[in-house]
């Protein structure tokens, strides 16, 4: 699936020339999981952009019932689940046990983000800087 790993990898660029070149936008993988899961999945708000403007279907489940909101809270992934959010991807969609991707944000260590899933849109930069912090630590 040369979409998927596309956006999962945060390549827009290829990402533009395989949809142009007549790749279909919400094909599932085995897994039911769409190109915009990959591109949520791994936090590449260029990628969630283009697929979302090219018609990606914001609200599609895979097949345990999780959409791309699911994925990017999952990954802690806060400029991806505020622009899910804002073009109307369902917070409160369940998966099939039930969850919603604030108790995925809850398990994933997103305190401060959940507020989001609320539509809140405060403190994103602190979040960002706390984001980077944590990435540099992991690296060492």
């Amino acid at each position: 699936f040369p979409l998927h790993l596309a956006a999962l990898n945060a390549h827009a660029d290829c990402c533009r020339k395989l949809l142009s070149s007549g790749f279909e936008i919400d094909t599932p993988d085995k897994f039911g999981r769409t190109c915009l899961h990959a591109a949520a999945a791994g936090g590449n708000v260029e990628c969630v952009k283009l697929l979302q403007s090219s018609g990606a279907d914001v609200n599609k489940k895979d097949k345990y019932g999780r959409t791309p909101l699911h994925y990017t809270a999952a990954n802690c992934h806060f400029q991806c689940i505020e622009m899910l959010v804002t073009t109307g991807a369902n917070i409160n969609e369940t998966d099939d046990w039930g969850r919603t991707a604030l108790h995925y944000a809850a398990a994933s260590d997103m305190d401060r983000k959940k507020n989001i899933l609320g539509n809140s849109h405060e403190n994103s930069e602190e979040i960002e800087r706390s984001n980077e912090k944590k990435e540099k630590e992991a690296a060492l």
